[in-house]
């Protein structure tokens, strides 16, 4: 076999993977869907309790602490008023970094998507570690709860939503989909894939 066939074969499973992912008509496609409002995100202050052990993400976090593998994963809003809200919200809370103890946000989506009308706010991959890990939170819990604003490092990206949404009316949507035996570099290629079909508005692809 030649390399354009084998590339080509890549490609296409690729595709399909996609499709799969982003299709609306192919509900276990997700394995995970979790729905929170801005509103339950405490401000985040120095010594605060971890998303782990907030009532209201309770469910979430059992969910996510099965999943050891590769995963990949996204916030949306379906409203579109609350979505220009929040994005108002995160935009002013990146350019201005006048807010004590400011915290590490995605930085705008790249100009290929600037102007998307699309639902999702933040896209991104958390490579797994395994069905064996020892580890007391699963990769992709460790990263959820960076997004919600509660990890300790000021430094560390994420949508760090409790700094600047919390007690705003937001219903916001987080999917996540679990991989298993899946290569790092092609979580990668999916991760650009996906991008390319949602446009979502931070984050760089």
């Amino acid at each position: 076999m030649d390399l354009k066939r084998e590339t080509e074969i890549i490609d296409k499973l690729i595709k399909k993977i996609v499709n799969r992912i982003i299709s609306d008509t192919i509900e276990e496609a997700f394995k995970f869907k979790f729905t929170f409002n801005a509103k339950d995100l405490e401000e985040y202050k120095e010594g605060a309790q971890e998303a782990y052990e907030r009532k209201e993400f309770v469910n979430l976090f059992e969910k996510l602490e099965l999943m050891k593998n590769h995963c990949l994963y996204w916030f949306e809003i379906e409203d579109v008023q609350q979505r220009a809200k929040l994005l108002g919200l995160l935009n002013d809370y990146r350019e201005n970094k006048k807010y004590k103890g400011f915290r590490t946000v995605p930085a705008k989506a790249l100009k290929a998507y600037s102007g998307s009308t699309g639902n999702i706010i933040y896209l991104g991959i958390r490579a797994g570690k395994g069905e064996k890990t020892k580890k007391k939170h699963s990769n992709i819990a460790e990263r959820i709860n960076q997004h919600l604003g509660y990890y300790n490092t000021n430094a560390t990206q994420g949508l760090q939503l409790s700094s600047y949404a919390s007690g705003y009316d937001i219903n916001i949507i987080l999917k996540v989909f679990e991989f298993k035996n899946l290569g790092d570099d092609y979580l990668k290629l999916i991760e650009k894939s996906v991008a390319r079909h949602f446009k979502p508005h931070c984050g760089r692809h």
